[in-house]
């Protein structure tokens, strides 16, 4: 249809911090693996927003983009024990626009992926 490969072509039209995490899920960089990895926990991403000024997206792009599902879980149980505040609390804290929507979007798909296909099948039948 676009005759070119498709991160060619969400690289023209989106940019910044979306265009990163997109084009990084688009190329296949997701761990498939279902264990866990201990060192992929809840402190990088805690330095990487509230732990410090301003945001440091390249620890969400290697969570959010890379990490299997069941690590991006342990990682958002762990989070939520260290600041007791939940994932949506922080994402919405410290991101805004369109890269804060699709990692509210993985987010709502890690913890319940049924419940938001389902939402977003509604969504777009207009009711």
């Amino acid at each position: 249809m676009y005759n070119r490969p498709l991160a060619e072509h969400v690289c023209t039209k989106t940019s910044g911090s979306f265009r990163r995490l997109l084009t990084l899920i688009i190329t296949g960089t997701w761990d498939a693996s279902e264990s866990c990895d201990p060192g992929l926990a809840a402190k990088p991403l805690y330095a990487a927003g509230k732990g410090k000024l301003g945001t440091d997206e390249s620890v969400f792009y290697k969570i959010m983009a890379h990490a299997s599902f069941s690590q991006i879980e342990y990682v958002f149980e762990e989070y939520q024990k260290m600041t007791e505040r939940t994932i949506e609390q922080a994402l919405k804290a410290e991101l805004n626009g369109d890269f804060y929507d699709a990692l509210s979007a993985i987010v709502k798909c890690v913890q319940m992926a049924p419940h938001f296909f389902a939402k977003k099948t509604v969504q777009s039948d207009g009711r």
